[in-house]
C-alpha cells in the first residue's frame, strides 16, 4: 500500500490492484471507493495512516459498481454503520453483486 497527498486533506491510496482515496475535513473522513473484499484491512490502515480512525470514515462515495471499488463497503457498514453514497444506476448494480 502507497498513500500519496495529492492535496490537502486528499490522500490517493495505492492498494494491491486499485486506488481508493481518503478526503478528510476535521475529524470526519470520507472514502471514495473500497478496493476489493481482501482490501480491507489495507483500507482500515490506510484511514489510520493519515491520522483517522475507520470509524471515522463518514460516508463512502462509490463511483461506479465494480467488484475493486466496492470491496470493503459491506464491512464498513456493518461494522461502522458507515452510509454509501452512489447513483441510482451503480446501486442497482452493487446489489447484482452482492447478491451473487
Amino acid at each position: 500500500m502507497r498513500i500519496e497527498q495529492v492535496a490537502d486533506g486528499t490522500y490517493r491510496v495505492a492498494g494491491t490492484e486499485v486506488n481508493w482515496y481518503l478526503l478528510t475535513d476535521g475529524e470526519g473522513v470520507t472514502l471514495i471507493d473500497t478496493g476489493y473484499p481482501g482490501d480491507v484491512k489495507a483500507v482500515e490502515a490506510s484511514i489510520e495512516a493519515v491520522g483517522r480512525r475507520p470509524e471515522d470514515v463518514a460516508a463512502i462515495l462509490i463511483t461506479h459498481a465494480h467488484v475493486d471499488h466496492i470491496g470493503a463497503t459491506n464491512h464498513f457498514h456493518e461494522r461502522y454503520g458507515t452510509p454509501t453514497l452512489t447513483g441510482a444506476v451503480e446501486a442497482a448494480r452493487s446489489e447484482e453483486h452482492t447478491s451473487e
